[in-house]
């Protein structure tokens, strides 16, 4: 009536001849009210169910990584790189020091499958990523985010000169003669542009637009060169858009009317 008893619990991995064994250890106090009379130790083989445990961890581990990679690059996807543009464009609002969202589109990349077969293609799209995430610097983040479509995080960018520079660099390597499966390849990149801060509130997704926007401009003026996200020119697209749609509204709503219609001789 006089003893108690005190157990704990725990795991300790112990070498054996066969391999590390984990084992769980039961640490018992028998004691008399002063006097310590001695330990009762118990240990259980609990090898699998750590095992088991570990398994778990690196299946999630791994299923949370391949969840946010392109599985043919190994680049980062969509995903993630919203992530790392978010947390960015919060670490630009505290230090102020500007950041720069790079969109690139292959120029001429769908002859390649079309002509050599989806292997070349993929192969073509993984050498042309390695040289790209080649010319980055530490920090800077190159994600893979549709069939030959890449976009680029560049932090701490300074002023547009220096993204320039960088960017510039991704166009080269974009742009270098490939020799895949004895094929001599010669493709471009089209690039957009654009910067944050900005005089407006943007988000992230705003920002990857306005790169893709600045893309489909450098495409349409001769491809394999860079445009910058012009505001100005978003707002003259936006009021000819407007004036587009008040038109067709009109029409559906019977507002538009014809009274005459030249017949000319061609």
């Amino acid at each position: 009536a006089d003893e108690s008893e005190t157990s704990v619990g725990r795991q300790l991995r112990i070498p054996v001849a066969s391999g590390d064994r984990w084992f769980e250890l039961s640490i018992s106090k028998k004691q008399s009210v002063t006097i310590l009379k001695h330990y009762i130790v118990l240990a259980r083989d609990v090898t699998e169910r750590m095992d088991s445990k570990r398994e778990l961890r690196e299946t999630r581990s791994r299923a949370a990584r391949d969840a946010s990679l392109d599985s043919l690059t190994g680049l980062p996807n969509r995903v993630l790189f919203v992530d790392r543009l978010l947390q960015a464009m919060r670490q630009v609002e505290r230090s102020g020091e500007p950041l720069a969202v790079a969109f690139i589109d292959l120029d001429d990349f769908k002859p390649v499958n079309d002509n050599f077969g989806h292997e070349v293609g993929d192969e073509t799209l993984v050498r042309i990523a390695a040289r790209m995430l080649g010319t980055l610097r530490e920090g800077d983040t190159l994600a893979r985010v549709g069939g030959d479509e890449f976009v680029t995080l560049l932090p701490r960018c300074g002023d547009r000169d220096q993204s320039a520079k960088i960017i510039h660099r991704l166009l080269l390597a974009a742009s270098e003669t490939l020799f895949v499966d004895n094929h001599r390849l010669v493709l471009g990149a089209s690039i957009g542009v654009t910067t944050y801060p900005q005089q407006e509130n943007l988000d992230a997704d705003q920002l990857i637009r306005q790169a893709d926007q600045a893309m489909y401009t450098a495409k349409g003026t001769g491809k394999n060169r860079i445009e910058y996200f012009d505001p100005k020119l978003q707002q003259s697209e936006l009021r000819v858009t407007g004036n587009c749609r008040a038109f067709f509204e009109a029409m559906e709503k019977g507002e538009v009317h014809l009274y005459y219609q030249p017949h000319i001789n061609m």
